[in-house]
């Protein structure tokens, strides 16, 4: 029976897709509703169901091969379903509107966005020109984009990122749409864009009561931005209720799996850190329809039961409902799940795993980079124009010890990616030296960088586009082998053979090609072939972004099993602060081409001095309600600069309060400077003895 009083209602929903193989059920026995300025969050792994979901309420499901089976989506009473095309083409943007995931391929290169925003306008409000450009600046204004004028006449690639996003909500909010779905519109951001992202929609729903769903599969946007939350797995609902009760106290198996194998961000790290839970497996195929609970494979508190019959819905305290035979009256299970998954099969397993930084401490320093600059050159736009140069890297020094893990983060266009580029010389090195071992490798060429190669390798952040589609498993992993000349012809397929097991593939895999793997099974074939040359060294640039959170936990937890067996010294690239906690020894945080602050985990975290790394600590959401890292988000002004010809002072200092306040921010470029043992900083705002003003700055942030 439909919620009367709800917005919209999803009732019993099945969809399916004709594929080569027969019919798959990609949405099963779907319901939900959401009322007016609430937010409902849907969370799950990729293949999942959740956007589908959202196309199927926009009408959108391509058919063919799709269709819906059964169910209803009403709108405020309204049969969805029974809407014919031209009835549905006035409901989408005018009473629901969607936000996508990626805002580049979702805008139209060729229209400015002025004119992709009044289009819409027009269409559903019948407005001239004149007023749909009028409401599309305002539009603009409203969503925080500064010189609305201005912007409504540039392309989307001339924005930022962040920029990008927000006209895509102005464009869903022209026309004052009752529902709002945005489908993971800050996965492809930067942490301190997404907080701001975040702000902006709740800014938005508490002016407007606008209804929201809000789609992703991380649990700390889901704390931060909803009021409900639907845990969707293999096309089911599995578990819901209220973001305060069920984040505090999850029901079903997979929910307590997904909130677990996440590393949250932590205000005081401790020295040991034990294994992450990992949710073995994947999301099964959707044409298998087992008649038990389709979790059961993966489950490390299965019943007998769970094999036998899908669970139905059982209703708990506070409106929360679970799909789950362990939340069955008079079930003998503990109260807590938990204290089920602490007993199992799998969580003894976890214990016997290595602790993450598992490389043996070593004072030899395997790496060094000493003042390293990579500039890139730009046309003259005429003869005459002064030469001017994208400054990526600028003057970035630090050392790695052997059988550690050092990670850079920062904001996309810190220049972390390009340093990792350098040190691999696969980009030009304007100046600075880069040594490995006893080895300067700055100006190798030819057979001498070959052979230093076979040292150092690459772990690459999309393990679908860096795996080659016409060769097999085994032969990818072999190929490193082959080119750098690593041992014996005769003993290389047997190596293969060692480097799938260590890696957690099965010997028969090696005959597969790339698309018959899952992601993070790709993702463990890009480890093995970074392996196979016995390298020191790994560069590993955001290896885990592109993956769900549960095969995140897996892909750590190999990285730190195979740190301990080889001792193998990792540069860990990412922009996940939660990450770059739990698996580094040493971090370097960085803005706009240097190095602003340096220094071991703990401090770190503990002691953050720098004023970006107080706005990066305090942007990440945190899986438990109403919390963040600070107690308060500190919100950054503006975008960051370009990179182009910087001035002459703090790189910072156009989003800092500080600045604003003392002209040496302005004038001279900090020096990177030793505070405490280990940790450096480069701000005139900290003083020798390492006090920088916490207080000050969190009241000046926050005004």
């Amino acid at each position: 029976m439909s919620d009367t009083s709800a917005l919209l209602t999803v009732e019993n929903l099945q969809i399916e897709f004709d594929v080569r193989q027969g019919v798959a059920t990609v949405i099963n026995n779907l319901s939900f509703s959401v009322n007016r300025g609430e937010t409902l969050g849907i969370v799950g792994e990729s293949g999942c169901g959740k956007s589908v979901t959202a196309l199927a309420i926009m009408g959108l499901v391509p058919s063919p091969p799709g269709r819906v089976a059964a169910g209803r989506i009403l709108l405020e009473g309204e049969n969805l379903l029974q809407a014919d095309e031209s009835r549905l083409r006035q409901i989408r943007g005018n009473e629901i509107a969607m936000i996508f995931q990626e805002p580049m391929t979702s805008l139209n290169p060729v229209f400015k966005i002025g004119h992709q925003i009044a289009e819409t306008i027009r269409i559903h409000q019948g407005l001239g020109r004149s007023a749909a450009h009028r409401r599309a600046v305002d539009m603009l204004e409203s969503v925080d984009i500064p010189a609305a004028e201005k912007r409504a006449g540039e392309y989307p690639y001339q924005l930022s990122g962040g920029m990008r996003q927000r006209v895509m909500i102005a464009m869903a909010l022209a026309c004052n749409p009752k529902v709002l779905i945005a489908d993971e519109p800050t996965t492809a951001l930067d942490v301190t864009v997404q907080a701001q992202i975040f702000d902006l929609l709740k800014d938005i729903q508490q002016r407007t009561g606008t209804a929201i769903i809000f789609i992703t599969h991380d649990m700390g946007s889901i704390a931060e931005m909803a009021h409900r939350v639907a845990v969707m797995y293999a096309g089911r609902k599995v578990e819901d209720g209220s973001v305060d009760h069920l984040l505090v106290n999850p029901r079903h198996p997979y929910t307590r799996g997904l909130i677990a194998c996440v590393p949250h961000l932590e205000k005081n790290p401790s020295v040991q850190r034990r294994p992450l839970t990992e949710i073995p497996g994947v999301v099964p195929s959707l044409l298998l329809r087992d008649k038990g609970c389709p979790f059961e494979p993966r489950c490390a508190c299965a019943i007998q039961k769970c094999k036998e019959a899908m669970p139905p819905e059982y209703h708990q305290k506070a409106g929360h409902t679970t799909a789950c035979w362990l939340n069955a009256p008079g079930s003998d299970i503990p109260d807590s799940p938990l204290e089920v998954l602490k007993e199992s099969t799998l969580e003894a397993n976890m214990q016997t795993r290595p602790s993450a930084g598992g490389g043996k401490f070593s004072e030899e320093i395997l790496l060094r980079v000493n003042n390293l600059k990579i500039h890139f050159p730009r046309k003259r736009t005429h003869p005459f124009a002064r030469r001017s140069a994208v400054h990526a890297v600028d003057g970035v020094s630090f050392n790695i010890r052997r059988g550690t893990t050092f990670g850079i983060v920062g904001e996309s266009g810190s220049g972390k990616t390009t340093t990792a580029l350098g040190i691999m010389r696969l980009v030009n090195i304007t100046s600075g030296r880069v040594t490995l071992g006893n080895e300067d490798i700055t100006r190798m060429g030819g057979a001498q960088l070959r052979r230093i190669r076979r040292r150092m390798q690459f772990i690459f952040q999309d393990p679908y586009s860096s795996l080659n589609p016409h060769m097999r498993a085994g032969a990818i992993v072999r190929e490193p082998m082959d080119l750098l000349d690593v041992g014996e012809k005769s003993g290389r397929d047997s190596h293969v053979a060692d480097l799938f097991a260590k890696s957690g593939l099965r010997p028969e895999q090696r005959a597969y090609f790339p698309h018959q793997f899952s992601g993070g099974q790709r993702q463990r074939i890009g480890v093995a072939r970074a392996l196979a040359s016995q390298p020191d060294l790994l560069v590993c640039d955001e290896p885990v972004s592109a993956l769900d959170v549960a095969i995140q936990s897996q892909i750590l937890n190999l990285l730190s099993d195979l740190q301990a067996e080889f001792n193998l010294t990792y540069l860990f690239i990412s922009h996940d602060l939660g990450v770059v906690q739990y698996l580094c020894d040493e971090i370097a945080v960085m803005y706009l081409g240097r190095i602003v602050e340096q220094a071991d985990r703990i401090s770190l975290f503990k002691s953050p001095l720098h004023p970006y790394t107080w706005a990066l600590l305090s942007a990440v959401p945190s899986a438990k309600p109403g919390q963040s890292r600070t107690g308060k988000r500190i919100h950054l002004k503006g975008d960051t600069p370009s990179p182009i010809d910087p001035g002459p002072g703090c790189r910072f200092a156009q989003r800092c309060p500080f600045a604003e306040a003392d002209a040496k921010c302005i004038s001279e470029m900090p020096a990177l400077r030793e505070i405490k043992k280990g940790h450096r900083v480069a701000c005139h705002q900290v003083t020798d003895d390492g006090i920088a003003p916490q207080d000050e700055l969190s009241v000046k942030l926050k005004a």
